[in-house]
């Protein structure tokens, strides 16, 4: 990932409250200069195609794939992109 002072970060999630939940997070930080919202896969496509993110972060709520399937595109449009997978639940 290239060293940047703010970062841009794609959520993709179909469950609203996830989506706010991360958002708040992710702006408490101050590290976040821009917080890409999608959930349909023509958006998610846009967005990689055009190179506006620097980290995909994927919600196991994707109604269309797996979580893996989005940080797989991404990758693919960005081999150096940072890409996290979210989880409900953590293994004890």
């Amino acid at each position: 990932m290239a060293s940047v002072d703010k970062l841009r970060v794609l959520f993709v999630s179909d469950d609203a409250d996830e989506r706010w939940l991360v958002q708040a997070a992710l702006a408490y930080t101050g590290r976040v200069d821009a917080l890409i919202d999608a959930s349909a896969p023509g958006d998610v496509l846009e967005v990689l195609a055009a190179g506006s993110a620097d980290v995909v972060v994927a919600s196991e709520r994707v109604g269309w794939t797996e979580p893996t399937g989005v940080l797989r595109l991404a990758r693919r449009h960005n081999p150096e992109c940072t890409t996290v997978a979210l989880a409900r639940f953590a293994a004890d």
